[in-house]
């Protein structure tokens, strides 16, 4: 049976087989090259050089989405490739590399190198030299045994930003365990455990935990190089990780919960302590599925208002939506408020669900609206993979690719169509069936024009290219500074400063949300000074915590320790006066205003404009007016649930956008950008009472992860561009960054896959039992122990893992191979289905079934034992409480522990917090 195995395996090769194109220079690769301009209105790593030793997704997106923001990648690789070049390539036939490894990898240069000779190490190291930033997530031992580890190269190159990228840290028992995104920052986390119910811990959004973390890497070099444009050309390392990047993304619950460091055992809650509301999910209509948004903002009272003041800074408070106001909506009067529970928010839920069930989508959008519920039509899984319908509504943008285009950045849309550049010679080097439609990074720019993309290289293209050129030429303006020899001494003997001291950072958190504040966090653990907005009369803590059962005072000092506060009684001008807020913002010596409050909010207190001359008609930042002061010399970051265009067009155009949104995460992370909809077709949006509440601020913190990366990428061009352009006041820019663009960024590699196939996501739009058994990659499925243990496998590379992993779980019988070979025969090779991946279907019913049975047949101490004994790469997939006590998360530096002084309320600490140890930033600076 092993022989007719190995021959089915080598016919599917064949089969699968596609021939290798020739090599190409950088431009007839149509690969995006930067022009040898100063740095002016360039995006903010302009003239960067980075070298991307990376593979799968994590290291690779962030590798691009430095691209995205001007620097010149090229991606080294191994004489096979990055084997993510081959992941899903089976269901895309006529492509060299899968979708999901061209979203990743846009824009880049690829060059093959042979790290196992001298003549590749020197070539690799010659590159090194001359770059600026090198990106890897390769482990840690492979790095020392090559030499390329941090401390061996920081010593022959002091001037290298040096980005790595690991699954569990890089000290630590688990330190060089083997994990992608699925294991270190979906299962370890508690994160499964707190979003899927236990049949489904392995369905996620795929790779959204590595766009996450690249996204936290991207920061960290922004940070990284600006410390070294002033620091004498001295680079550093900067050190992210997928158990620390998800750690703090599910804060809000494992602040809360209490460690738990018993073993593995089925019986432990997830201890998400988020109740279900009626109020605050989504419903399931005939059609669709609808969100209901509570709470939501009310407007302050009329005597609240006066004619120059405007309302006060707080009356931005959360008011409760009850059952009672759904209930009028749905039914005219609220007639089932006894039977419901009337106004409490968290009873009546199998009541309403069945009201929703019972109407169309339009229909319940259009009660709901009439009585002013906030809510939202939900976006099915099939929405989210027809992106040609998408389009023509506006919602993604054409780019032609070999082309510059001078569109504003605040002119984009959340995804960018690809076409190719026709290539000089008549051997085409890319076809048809290599172009995708792409998501698009979460930040637009009020500055610099759109860099034009390319797709991603073909294996080796430009060798020789780079060989005989090396980097392309870049503007002396662009060049960063290099290290002397005095300067890598005193760094030697002093240590490195944090990458962001002397950067003074002012927050304007607005109502219940923390995406402003956590990014301010962000900002503050790489130095930055925070002054953070509040006042006396601010109660939007006590509230949510009556509504969620918080500790509010532990959950403020995970995001606020460490900050100075500053009370304000208003932020509006008084009649000809100047502005409060930007007085602030001067007498503190601000280089950057972080914000999440409403753009309308803005523009009273004197820090955004309408720019009607931009394409989109939309918001810029204010120059001097009738209240004094200009918000242009500041970095203005606004952190927005729908995007500051669509803030705009509510006010006028439909936009399907209503104007009584909330700004919670639910409706535009989840709902609208079809993050929701990812976590399995219809999980999430059944409005079941079955279906476990989302985690609080679960998509905020990830928002604030990419908010971080945008608002350190603008702090660095702020930096560069006051080193090398005499002016008299300091660069300035608005940076939009919204939660919807965060859903659909985080969702960008499985948007990529079903966009390239819209059929593959019948594999997920079905009933949630029959998901696993359908899962396109059964080495990565989720199996549960005779005993109730979850365990997460990561056998990504499905040819390598398919074999260990079945004899581990006995499950390598000449029965598996006859019933393999049977559906080959009967239901594969003669199916009219219309996409490969669903010929393929019954293939994988079978080996997922045995492998979730197998898995069933053993207790979790027995699957230890016989997982270590065939090589199976796996993960145990925890509840909060037991990551809360994960040894390898305290090693790893995932946790930070506050002494007696800053819990007495030093720091801006509320005083009386109960925690002593809290939830780190995921980027570490060396």
């Amino acid at each position: 049976y092993s022989a007719f195995l190995l021959a089915l395996a080598l016919v599917l090769c064949l089969l699968l087989r596609k021939k290798e194109t020739p090599e190409q220079s950088r431009e007839e690769g149509g690969l995006s090259i930067s022009p040898k301009t100063a740095l002016g209105d360039a995006l903010p790593f302009h003239g960067i050089r980075v070298v991307d030793f990376s593979t799968i997704v994590a290291g690779p997106i962030a590798a691009r989405t430095l691209a995205d923001l001007g620097a010149e990648v090229i991606k080294v690789e191994g004489v096979s490739g990055d084997p993510f070049r081959k992941t899903f390539r089976e269901y895309e036939p006529g492509r060299t590399s899968g979708t999901a490894f061209e979203m990743a990898n846009l824009g880049k240069a690829s060059v093959v190198v042979d790290l196992k000779t001298a003549a590749g190490k020197a070539h690799f190291f010659h590159l090194l030299k001359t770059a600026d930033v090198l990106v890897t997530n390769v482990r840690v031992g492979a790095l020392k045994r090559l030499g390329l580890d941090y401390p061996t190269l920081h010593e022959k190159l002091p001037h290298l930003v040096y980005c790595a990228l690991t699954a569990y840290g890089s000290k630590g028992p688990d330190a060089n365990a083997p994990g992608y995104d699925v294991g270190a920052f979906w299962a370890a986390t508690g994160m499964a455990a707190s979003i899927q119910p236990e049949p489904l811990h392995g369905v996620y959004p795929a790779a959204f935990g590595d766009i996450t973390s690249g996204s936290a890497l991207v920061g960290g070099c922004a940070c990284a190089l600006r410390r070294r444009v002033l620091n004498k050309g001295i680079g550093g390392l900067v050190d992210v990780s997928l158990l620390g990047s998800g750690l703090f993304c599910l804060s809000s619950v494992v602040c809360q919960a209490e460690p738990d460091s018993r073993p593995a055992v089925a019986d432990l809650p997830s201890q998400c302590v988020l109740p279900e509301r009626a109020t605050c999910r989504h419903y399931a209509c005939l059609d669709g599925a609808v969100a209901v948004l509570g709470p939501r903002l009310t407007h302050p009272p009329p005597r609240q208002h006066s004619e120059h003041t405007g309302p006060s800074l707080n009356n931005n408070k959360a008011a409760a939506l009850t059952v009672a106001d759904i209930e009028r909506a749905l039914f005219g009067g609220g007639t089932n408020g006894e039977e419901t529970g009337g106004g409490n928010s968290n009873g009546g839920g199998q009541s309403l669900a069945s009201a929703f069930a019972s109407l169309p989508v339009a229909d319940a959008v259009r009660k709901l609206k009439a009585e002013k519920v906030p809510c939202c039509a939900a976006s099915e899984l099939l929405q989210f993979a027809n992106f040609a319908e998408e389009h023509k509504t506006g919602l993604f943008h054409p780019t032609v690719r070999g082309f510059e285009e001078s569109v504003p950045l605040l002119a984009r849309k959340p995804f960018l169509f690809l076409k190719p550049k026709p290539p000089p010679s008549s051997s085409a080097s890319v076809t048809s069936q290599e172009l995708s439609e792409q998501s698009e990074a979460p930040w637009l720019w009020s500055e610099a024009g759109q860099r034009p993309r390319a797709c991603g290289p073909l294996l080796g293209a430009h060798t020789k290219d780079v060989q005989q050129s090396g980097w392309q030429g870049r503007h002396a303006s662009c060049a960063l500074p290099a290290p002397t020899a005095a300067a890598a001494r005193a760094q030697r003997e002093d240590g490195a400063m944090l990458p962001l001291e002397g950067v003074v950072v002012v927050e304007l958190s607005w109502g219940v949300g923390v995406a402003a504040s956590a990014t301010a966090m962000l900002l503050r653990g790489a130095g930055a000074t925070v002054f953070k907005i509040v006042t006396t009369a601010d109660s939007s803590g006590k509230e949510l915590e009556e509504e969620e059962g918080l500790l509010w005072a532990r959950f403020s000092e995970q995001y606020d320790q460490g900050k100075e506060l500053v009370e304000l009684d208003t932020l509006f001008p008084i009649e000809l006066a100047s502005s409060p807020l930007l007085d602030l913002l001067m007498s503190r010596k601000a280089d950057c205003f972080l914000t999440d409050a409403p753009p309308q909010v803005l523009q009273r207190a004197g820090v955004l404009d309408r720019t009607a001359s931009a394409p989109t008609a939309s918001w810029g930042l204010s120059s001097t007016g009738s209240c004094g002061g200009s918000s242009s010399q500041f970095v203005v970051a606004v952190v927005s649930p729908w995007g500051l265009e669509k803030e705009k067009a509510a006010t006028g155009a439909a936009t399907g956008v209503d104007e009584e949104l909330p700004r919670g995460d639910l409706g535009p992370f989840w709902s609208k950008s079809g993050m929701g909809a990812t976590l399995s077709g219809q999980l999430g949006l059944r409005g079941t009472s079955s279906v476990q509440p989302l985690p609080l601020f679960l998509g905020e913190l990830i928002t604030s992860v990419h908010a971080f990366a945008a608002v350190s990428s603008a702090l660095l061009q702020r930096q560069r561009v006051a080193s090398q352009v005499a002016s008299a006041s300091p660069w300035g820019v608005l940076v939009d960054v919204s939660m919807e663009r965060s859903g659909l960024w985080g969702a960008g590699c499985i948007a990529t896959w079903l966009a390239a196939d819209p059929h593959k996501a019948q594999l997920w739009n079905l009933p949630p039992e029959h998901i696993p058994i359908r899962f396109p990659i059964p080495t990565m499925s989720a199996v549960v122990s005779k005993d109730g243990v979850s365990l997460q496998l990561l056998g990504l590379d499905f040819a390598k893992h398919l074999l260990p992993t079945l004899k581990a779980l006995d499950a390598c019988s000449p029965a598996v191979l006859a019933k393999l070979g049977w559906a080959l025969l009967t239901e594969v090779l003669p199916s009219q289905a219309p996409s490969r991946i669903l010929k393929l279907v019954p293939l994988l019913r079978v080996a997922n079934g045995f492998i979730l049975r197998g898995a069933r047949s053993y207790t979790f101490a027995e699957l230890e034992t016989r997982f270590e004994k065939f090589g199976v790469w796996y993960t145990v997939v925890k509840s909060p409480a037991q990551a809360a006590a994960y040894v390898q998360a305290e090693a790893a530096g995932c946790f930070r522990h506050l002494n007696e002084e800053e819990l007495d309320g030093g720091g801006g600490v509320v005083a009386g917090g109960s925690a002593m140890r809290l939830i780190a930033s995921p980027v570490h600076f060396r």
